[in-house]
């Protein structure tokens, strides 16, 4: 996995923001289950922000597109702690577990 963070000078400037709004920003899509990833958020109080990566225009296909080739992780979830990517639902997870 390619380590990526909101203050790399290739981040794109309008996910990048996104990002920056909350410790948790996860990206997905209507398909994407985080059920588990939320309630785990929920139940530790994290506060989080999801966006959903839509399809139903170009637009909305190229900021996937943009955020796919950033991170080079090819699926959604895509999760960013504290402004660091750090995968999926499970990884982030996991990295929260470990951070206490």
């Amino acid at each position: 996995m390619k380590h990526v963070a909101v203050d790399d000078a290739e981040a794109p400037a309008d996910i990048a923001e996104l990002i920056r709004s909350a410790r948790v920003a996860i990206f997905r899509s209507n398909l994407t289950d985080t059920r588990g990833l939320i309630a785990h958020l929920d139940r530790e109080g994290v506060g989080y922000r999801e966006v959903t990566m839509g399809m139903g225009s170009s637009a909305e296909r190229d900021r996937f597109h943009r955020l796919r080739d950033w991170t080079e992780w090819p699926l959604l979830p895509q999760v960013f702690i504290d402004g660091a990517f750090v995968g999926g639902a499970d990884e982030a997870i996991a990295s929260l577990r470990g951070s206490g």
